[in-house]
């Protein structure tokens, strides 16, 4: 999770981030399976180059709710529904014995992949295969355009795709962007697989979130926060994944002892400011930006055409 360490680290630096946007990292994954990272102007190494986007720029999966509204439910993710899916059953006993399947649920990006998925999709839904992950993640990571106060920091690393590696859970950011993520019935998380595209049992693997990016949020107001949760479904806060929310208090996923999730209602904090995290497609947040520009041209020219037929009608009554 180096998005997410160097990100949270970042903040105590005092680097300025806005409120309405997401960051993340626009590094992939290529044909040799190497990452590089960009360290151009760089200070410190939590502070490599972000991108950014706003969060306008993404559209409500229901175009009926606003942030403002009393409550909002996701069918089948209300607070006595979340024990009983599939994303919130323990870890078997094989699962438990990788580390680093058990460090992804601890840390929540077990919760933060299923229950997005759960939230995106209206009749598939599995829990996340984190071993998938880890295999089609990187093999190395190298850095470009770094200071020389920094060169001795910043030097390129091999990535072991283990399960005893936790270097390997720091960039699998990388490898829902190349390859997204399947289910665990299909690559089972109690061992790294041998082939990166093939289930267990030797069928092909059916991905989902492919494209998509962990984001970072930060001092977010629960306003802000709810703003987030009804466009992309599930949002990662502490240990908690927020799903929806009820007048005054949310509905979260929790994770428990025995890593599986049970359904709470938390107390918003009104006061608080927040930081966390979300899986988002940049590229469907173009598209509708896009889309937006252009429907909002087009219905300018409409208003426009209207007025002047309206004008030239009354024109020559007179």
């Amino acid at each position: 999770m180096f998005l997410i360490i160097v990100a949270l680290a970042a903040r105590s630096f005092g680097i300025i981030f806005f409120n309405d946007h997401i960051y993340y990292y626009d590094a992939k994954i290529d044909k040799n399976g190497v990452v590089e990272l960009d360290a151009k102007d760089a200070a410190n190494v939590t502070d490599l180059p972000q991108k950014s986007r706003r969060v306008t720029d993404f559209a409500l999966l229901k175009s009926d709710t606003t942030e403002t509204d009393l409550s909002y439910f996701q069918w089948t993710l209300q607070t006595d529904d979340i024990e009983g899916t599939i994303i919130a059953q323990p870890l078997t006993t094989a699962d438990i014995a990788c580390q680093n399947t058990v460090l992804a649920h601890k840390r929540g990006l077990y919760g933060l992949f299923g229950f997005t998925q759960w939230s995106l999709s209206l009749f598939t839904h599995f829990p996340p295969s984190i071993t998938y992950m880890i295999r089609n993640g990187p093999t190395k990571v190298t850095y470009k355009n770094v200071p020389d106060a920094l060169k001795d920091q910043l030097q390129e690393k091999v990535i072991s795709q283990s399960c005893d590696d936790e270097e390997a859970l720091k960039y699998l950011d990388f490898s829902l962007k190349s390859a997204g993520m399947v289910s665990s019935e299909c690559v089972t998380n109690a061992g790294i697989p041998i082939e990166p595209n093939k289930c267990n049992n030797g069928k092909k693997v059916s991905k989902d979130l492919k494209g998509y990016r962990i984001g970072n949020f930060y001092d977010y107001s629960a306003t802000d926060v709810k703003g987030l949760i009804i466009r992309f479904g599930s949002i990662l806060v502490d240990d908690m994944i927020l799903v929806g929310w009820g007048w005054s208090e949310w509905i979260a996923a929790v994770s428990q002892s025995d890593y599986s999730y049970k359904g709470y209602r938390v107390l918003i904090d009104s006061d608080r400011k927040y930081n966390g995290y979300l899986l988002f497609s940049p590229s469907q947040g173009t598209a509708w930006f896009i889309i937006s520009i252009i429907f909002g041209v087009v219905g300018g020219l409409m208003i426009f055409t209207g007025i002047m037929i309206l004008v030239c009608y009354y024109c020559k009554r007179v």
